[in-house]
C-alpha cells in the first residue's frame, strides 16, 4: 500500500476505496475503520473450491452467478465493505463504482462465510447483523473448517423472518440457492486439524 494506515484514524468511504485501489492486499471497511484481511488456511481454501465448483455448475443456466473471495460487498445501511468468501449475484447487478475497474456489489442474493476460531464470532454476530440489512439477501451459509458443521439461514421473498437449518454429519445434505449438497461434497479432500489444534487455530 502506498499510503500508511493510521490505526486511530477514522476514514471516509472514499479514502478507503483509494487506499484499496492502490493496495496489493485486501482490507475491510468497518464504518470508518480499516481492517486487514488475514491469512487463509488450506481447509478454508479447499472448502471454498468445493462450494464454488458445485454451485457454479448448478447455476450455469440460471440468472445468477457465484464468485469467490475477490468481490467487494458494500452494505450502505452499515457503512461497511466486506469480501465474503462466496457471493451469489444476479447477472445484472448494481454496484457502487469508485474508479477504474474498482467497484463494490450492492445487492447479493446469497452469501457464504467459512468459519474458524478467529472469525466465527465476527461472522455469526457482526457480519450477520449487517448482512440482514441487505433487502435482496435470501440465504446465508456458515461453514466450519475445523469439523463438519454447516448452517444455512433462509428468508423468503417479502419476509423479515429467517429460517434456520444445520447439519453435522457427512451423509447429511443442505440446500443453498436450490443446489443440494452433502457435507461429503462440501468437505471433499479437506483434512481437519486435530481436536487439540483446532481450538488454537487462528487462520481464516
Amino acid at each position: 500500500m502506498t499510503a500508511t494506515l493510521a490505526p486511530t484514524k477514522i476514514y471516509t468511504l472514499e479514502e478507503y476505496f483509494e487506499l484499496e485501489y492502490q493496495s496489493s492486499e485486501k482490507h475491510e471497511f468497518l464504518d470508518g475503520k480499516i481492517k486487514k484481511m488475514t491469512y487463509t488456511a488450506k481447509p478454508h481454501g479447499k472448502v471454498v473450491t468445493n462450494l464454488l465448483s458445485r454451485i457454479d455448475d448448478f447455476l450455469e443456466d440460471s440468472d445468477l452467478e457465484i464468485y469467490a473471495g475477490d468481490r467487494m460487498l458494500y452494505v450502505p445501511d452499515c457503512n461497511k465493505v466486506y469480501y465474503p468468501d462466496l457471493i451469489v449475484l444476479p447477472l445484472e447487478v448494481e454496484t457502487y463504482a469508485y474508479r477504474g475497474k474498482m467497484e463494490a456489489d450492492l445487492y447479493p442474493v446469497a452469501l457464504i462465510e467459512i468459519l474458524s476460531d478467529s472469525t466465527q464470532s465476527n461472522d455469526k454476530e457482526e457480519k450477520w447483523h449487517c448482512y440482514q440489512k441487505i433487502s435482496t439477501l435470501r440465504e446465508y451459509m456458515l461453514v466450519s473448517q475445523q469439523y463438519p458443521f454447516v448452517q444455512v439461514f433462509h428468508r423468503a421473498a417479502e419476509s423479515v423472518e429467517w429460517s434456520y437449518f444445520s447439519a453435522d454429519q457427512m451423509e447429511a445434505s443442505v440446500t443453498f440457492v436450490g443446489c443440494n449438497m452433502s457435507l461429503k461434497n462440501i468437505y471433499k479432500r479437506v483434512k481437519f486439524p486435530p481436536a487439540s489444534a483446532a481450538s488454537d487455530e487462528q487462520a481464516v
